[in-house]
């Protein structure tokens, strides 16, 4: 059989014909080849157009006329069974064959030989289709895609606490390479909150390992989530490698073959939150003497997860840094470059007090971006209003005021969508099957009679609304987050969230946020918050973190319930802090006692540190009886005080010096580490500064021993000391 190569006819036919020659019936048979980069799934518009075009008759460089009867249909990826079956249904009457790439590997294999394969070539193969995957997701989950290039450089640091036993403030942290992080370390906990970017940076650490080049031992990614990871796989490593990677590799790299697996959701897997770190830790040891390296992704509090002393020393938390309020007005005004919104935008922002506070993440850049794009009105003013106003706008509500859109069919998008993040959302599924997925809008539609379509509702909320993605058949959300602000707001329409203590998991934590955003003015819920009982040290911490953000979210709620809620909060603050510090199941027991109270300050800095919350800490100090200060208060009191530092308050830290005698030997220092840092002090904080100096100068402060337990002995020896 003899095979001729034409050129490729024109722009839209197929991508070359191949004429297949027969030596035994001397017959012809043309073949159109349609080659595609990537899966074919849902997209099938060029596909369906190159078959259409590469019908016509065509000569030969010799003159003669030919027409083709056969179709190959070729990609570097996978086609989805339902594209075979569309494709196949519009061209009934011919003869077309499908070549993913699997066919397309096992034909090499079959006919190429093995002589011409470059080292690795199995590995390559793979890493080139693995690339692909990576790419696709990026694009397919991103919720700027009509934004342009322009992109958010975000920076990541290694946490480290920065009290130490020679006085001084430890330097900046520096920012930190991910990936060359993890070929280092066997586990790597990437910490970011909702939004900061976890799953795009672990995508594009698969998407630079798939780009190495002649790597005598190239490191293989694989991507995967906690909830599989635990549940599907059981934690084995081996079974996730055996499942992900193919046998021709696995063959080709046999004991040199060295993997990172790229893991995402830790928070997001359907067990309590305890459970997860129990399993984390499993982990750790199972893949502590394999060719396996690990990056986890998951939300804020990580300390759960640091508990053990073996992941000490070849396991490193590394955190997503906010983007800077200059740095989002910045990709705004790039982004939208044709809507001439730099006037606009900064006087809008810089004189909403609420938006200063408003969470400082790629996310809320990108959708204050989409909303601006659309000359949206009125800026939304916190998080669960900028999502709002987004799913607002993604579902067709302006199209709706334009004339583009039926109201009836707006209605409709947003129900359908809302009902399949709850149904996903009380099932713990990131994603559901493309037929189930259609299966909501039939059960909307013929529950109505509104005359809508099934097909033109769905097509519209896949293809034009920016929020869901259809892969491999697979319906899913393009962030966890619009799924639990959909989840969220039909509960506040309903009040039927309700408040107990499910909201201090981190699963729950975000609907909560969103919930109360939705609700804005509940001083209800915010009571039933605040007399929320816990039942251990865990659940107080818990309580203690999650609350800054729910109050922010319910910013119209009577600003003396909010007060009230952040007095409650404060005090307990003290309280936790020492019962943490004596528990001996305390994930933060690694650390020195100073580490931990710097660790424990920063934390409280970050989460309350907030310009809406000025007039309620300002009030508390008013209040405050400094006759009647316990060791817990005096904690509480330097919390606020390194909170008041970080909002800028006029002499933030002179309450306490006027009652220094009743502070423990860990405040003062603590505060001689911060003080000592500040460039504009007010008199009694100098005055502080060189009384503290001569002090330890001369060892009048405390002896060595002491300084050096303070600074060096993990709390774990103390705890099993009063054991």
């Amino acid at each position: 059989m003899q095979i001729f190569l034409l050129k490729k006819v024109n722009h839209y036919s197929a991508d070359f014909i191949l004429i297949s020659h027969d030596s035994i019936t001397e017959e012809e048979v043309a073949i159109a080849v349609i080659v595609k980069v990537g899966s074919i799934s849902n997209s099938l518009e060029d596909v369906e157009r190159q078959v259409a075009q590469s019908k016509t008759n065509r000569r030969k460089q010799n003159g003669d006329e030919f027409s083709v009867r056969k179709f190959w249909v070729v990609t570097n990826n996978t086609i989805s069974n339902n594209a075979k079956a569309q494709i196949n249904e519009k061209f009934k009457n011919n003869d077309i064959d499908f070549w993913d790439y699997q066919k397309v590997i096992k034909m090499c294999d079959k006919y190429l030989g093995d002589d011409w394969l470059e080292p690795h070539h199995s590995t390559n193969t793979f890493l080139q289709t693995k690339r692909q995957y990576f790419v696709d997701m990026m694009s397919r989950n991103s919720l700027a895609q009509n934004l342009g290039e322009f992109s958010l450089r975000q920076t990541v640091v290694e946490r480290k606490a920065e009290y130490n036993s020679n006085l001084q403030k430890n330097d900046p942290p520096k920012k930190v390479n991910v990936l060359e992080c993890a070929k280092k370390r066997k586990m790597i906990l990437l910490e970011g909150g909702f939004g900061s970017g976890k799953t795009r940076m672990l995508h594009q650490i698969g998407l630079d390992l798939c780009d190495q080049k002649n790597d005598e031992h190239p490191l293989i990614p694989i991507y995967l989530t906690y909830q599989d990871l635990c549940t599907k796989y059981r934690l084995d490593a081996d079974e996730v490698v055996l499942k992900e990677i193919e046998k021709s590799v696995q063959d080709e790299l046999q004991n040199d073959g060295q993997y990172l697996f790229l893991i995402d959701g830790v928070d997001e897997a359907n067990f309590p939150d305890r459970e997860k770190a129990e399993k984390l830790f499993e982990f750790y040891q199972k893949i502590d003497s394999k060719n396996v390296n690990a990056v986890l992704a998951t939300r804020n509090i990580t300390p759960l997860f640091q508990k053990e002393e073996r992941l000490k020393s070849d396991c490193r938390v590394l955190e997503i840094r906010p983007l800077s309020t200059t740095e989002i007005i910045r990709y705004i005004l790039n982004v939208c470059k044709r809507e001439n919104l730099s006037n606009r935008v900064f006087s809008d922002l810089s004189s909403n007090d609420l938006f200063k506070d408003i969470a400082k993440i790629p996310i809320t850049a990108i959708l204050l971006a989409q909303i601006l794009k659309n000359d949206v009105k009125d800026l939304p003013s916190t998080l669960p209003e900028l999502f709002l106003k987004f799913v607002e706008l993604s579902l067709g509500r302006w199209d709706v005021e334009k004339g583009l859109l039926a109201q009836k069919q707006y209605e409709a998008l947003d129900a359908i969508a809302t009902d399949i993040a709850i149904y996903m959302f009380d099932n713990s599924l990131t994603q559901i099957g493309e037929d189930e997925a259609k299966g909501f809008f039939a059960k909307y539609v013929n529950e109505r009679n509104t005359g809508l379509s099934v097909e033109t509702l769905y097509r519209h909320l896949v293809d034009n609304s920016g929020i869901v993605t259809v892969y491999d058949e697979c319906f899913s959300f393009k962030h966890r987050a619009i799924l639990e602000f959909l989840y969220a707001r039909r509960k506040a329409l309903e009040k039927t969230l309700p408040i107990n203590k499910q909201m201090l998991t981190l699963n729950w934590q975000n609907v909560y946020y969103f919930y109360y955003g939705c609700l804005k003015d509940c001083p209800d819920e915010i009571k039933a918050f605040k007399n929320l009982e816990c039942s251990n040290t865990f659940e107080k911490m818990m309580k203690l973190f999650f609350a800054p953000n729910f109050l922010l979210a319910a910013y119209n709620t009577p600003y003396n319930v909010i007060s009230e809620t952040l007095s409650s909060a404060f005090n307990e603050s003290g309280h936790i802090y020492l019962e943490m510090k004596k528990d001996a199941d305390c994930p933060f027991l690694r650390f020195s006692e100073m580490n931990f109270l710097w660790f424990f300050q920063m934390l409280m800095r970050n989460l309350y540190s907030y310009n809406f919350f000025r007039d309620a800490i300002e009030k508390y100090l008013v209040d405050l009886d400094s006759n009647k200060i316990t060791e817990p208060d005096a904690y509480t009191l330097f919390f606020i005080s390194m909170i008041c530092v970080t909002l800028k308050i006029d002499k933030p830290t002179d309450f306490l010096f006027d009652m220094q005698n009743k502070l423990p030997a860990q405040i003062k220092l603590g505060l001689f580490h911060e003080v000592k840092s500040e460039k504009d002090l007010s008199e009694k904080a100098t005055t502080y500064i060189k009384k503290m100096t001569n002090k330890l100068k001369r060892n009048g402060f405390a002896d060595k021993g002491f300084l050096k337990t303070l600074y060096n002995e993990p709390l774990t020896i103390k705890a099993k000391k009063k054991v």
